[in-house]
């Protein structure tokens, strides 16, 4: 299985869209470090779920 690069690349643009910190790390660039501001809150994470859900699915759709 080839690291998935594209698709982490796609889903950190689309997060970071949104206002969110994110990016890719790793060797390959296919790991999601999430940058949360010092007052993280419940509602963050609520917001950052609904948002990472929404760019997985559009991940599926888009062609590479």
């Amino acid at each position: 299985m080839a690291p998935a690069d594209w698709e982490a690349a796609y889903i950190a643009e689309r997060i970071k869209g949104r206002g969110i910190l994110v990016s890719t790390e790793g060797p390959h660039n296919n790991v999601l470090k999430l940058k949360p501001p010092m007052i993280f809150r419940r509602e963050h994470v609520d917001l950052f779920v609904e948002v990472l859900g929404e760019a997985l699915g559009d991940t599926v759709l888009q062609p590479h």
